[in-house]
């Protein structure tokens, strides 16, 4: 094995370019799971919406508000509750960055 200096630059030439394939592959990863967790929690949300005005009889916002009492002595108001909640949740830290890529 040669110890000159061409050969070391060659190697880490190529393990700079490994490291780059790898970081492109860590910021294409990012968007796609910001992408699943928005849309997940969108579904999550209007699936508790639909729950929600099911319960109540109407989706208008004076009526739900109105019926409270109605929604908490309905058995699918933990389910409604969750799903609201990850919904809500998903779309506010939509715009923060994984921890592994935050800088």
């Amino acid at each position: 094995m040669s110890n000159d200096p061409y050969s070391w630059s060659l190697i880490g030439g190529r393990m700079s370019k490994v490291k780059q394939a790898n970081r492109a592959d860590e910021a294409r990863i990012a968007p796609r799971m910001a992408l699943a967790v928005t849309r997940g929690g969108g579904l999550a949300l209007l699936a508790g919406v639909l729950l929600l005005g099911r319960i109540v009889g109407s989706y208008e916002l004076t009526d739900v508000l109105a019926a409270g009492d109605i929604l908490r002595a309905d058995p699918l108001y933990p389910v409604v509750l969750v799903l609201v909640l990850l919904g809500a949740f998903t779309k506010s830290a939509q715009f923060l960055p994984p921890p592994r890529f935050a800088n």
